[in-house]
């Protein structure tokens, strides 16, 4: 785990930063109803979880980074049939993740 910490908010940021890249790269609108929609339902979660935790991310070990990327990426890859941008959703999370925590 690196020594930074982060907000839970500047961790959506990032994540809906490459997000929005990869949905642009695959020719999709980052803005869509659907991206809207799922960005929203995660702001409950967020502020839910803000005020039940704090605001500050202490970060994960790798090994649990590593478990909740492969979540992200098996819950992308299932997505995958239903809504091209929920994977999207997914892979950007996965790969904060990894950005942050594994490499």
């Amino acid at each position: 785990m690196k020594d930074t910490a982060f907000t839970i908010i500047d961790l959506s940021k990032m994540a809906g930063d490459i997000s929005k890249a990869m949905n642009e790269q695959a020719g999709l609108d980052p803005q869509s109803a659907l991206v809207f929609g799922i960005a929203s339902g995660f702001d409950v979660a967020i502020t839910l979880l803000e005020q039940s935790t704090g605001v500050y991310f202490n970060g994960l070990l790798p090994n649990k980074a590593l478990m909740v990327s492969h979540y992200f990426r098996e819950e992308a890859d299932c997505s995958e049939k239903v809504h091209k941008q929920i994977a999207i959703w997914c892979h950007a999370w996965a790969e904060l993740l990894e950005q942050l925590y594994l490499k």
